[in-house]
C-alpha cells in the first residue's frame, strides 16, 4: 500500500479485542477457556475490506464467496468446497454497509483515539524500530521460549490468584452487608 507517498506493507488480521497488556490478554484467555465450549458455525463468503482515512468508515471492496464446487480432491464425504477466482465479486465502487453511518459519532470517535494512543504509546516512534527502521530486537538471543507445560502452569497460577482475588472481593461484601 502507498500512502502519502509512504510505502506500507498491509497486514491482514482481524481484530477482536485488544487488551492494555499482553498479562491482561493471557488472563482473558484464561478466563475464557474456563466456560468456552466449541462453536461449529458457518461462513457463507469474506469479505476484503478498505477504509479511507483513520477516521473512514469499512467498506467492501471484494467479496469472497466461500460455498463453491466441490474440490476434485475431496473424497466427497465432506462438505469441502472450492471457490474460483471466477466467482470473487471486485466492488467498484466500494460498497458500504446497510445502515453503517458515513462518520463516527463522537464518543466512538473518542474512545478509539484513546485507544489508539495507548496502543502508541504516547505517539512517538514505534517500540523496536531504530534509526533505520529496521526492527532491533535485544531480547531475541536472551529469550527463552517456555513450553507448552510451562506456559499452562503460568495460566493457571493466574486464573487460581483471579479466583482468589475474587473470592477476597465477594467475602469483603459479605462482610459490609453483615455490618
Amino acid at each position: 500500500l502507498q500512502e502519502n507517498g509512504q510505502q506500507h506493507r498491509f497486514h491482514p488480521h482481524m481484530t477482536l479485542s485488544h487488551f492494555e497488556s499482553i498479562d491482561d490478554a493471557m488472563l482473558a484467555q484464561t478466563q475464557i477457556e474456563s466456560w468456552w465450549t466449541k462453536k461449529t458455525f458457518w461462513v457463507k463468503e469474506v469479505y476484503v475490506l478498505e477504509r479511507n482515512g483513520d477516521e473512514g468508515q469499512f467498506q467492501r471492496i471484494a467479496t469472497i464467496p466461500l460455498l463453491g464446487t466441490q474440490d476434485e480432491k475431496d473424497d466427497g464425504n465432506s462438505d469441502a468446497t472450492a471457490t474460483t477466482s471466477s466467482m470473487i465479486q471486485i466492488h467498484d465502487p466500494p460498497l458500504k454497509f446497510p445502515a453503517m453511518p458515513d462518520t463516527e459519532e463522537a464518543w466512538v470517535y473518542e474512545e478509539r483515539m484513546k485507544l489508539k494512543e495507548r496502543r502508541n504509546k504516547g505517539g512517538g516512534r514505534r517500540r523496536g524500530r531504530g534509526r533505520g527502521g529496521g526492527r532491533t530486537r535485544s531480547w531475541s538471543k536472551e529469550r527463552k521460549v517456555d513450553t507448552p507445560e510451562e506456559k499452562r502452569a503460568v495460566r493457571k497460577a493466574k486464573r487460581e490468584a483471579l479466583e482468589m482475588k475474587q473470592r477476597e472481593e465477594q467475602q469483603q461484601q459479605q462482610q459490609q452487608q453483615n455490618e
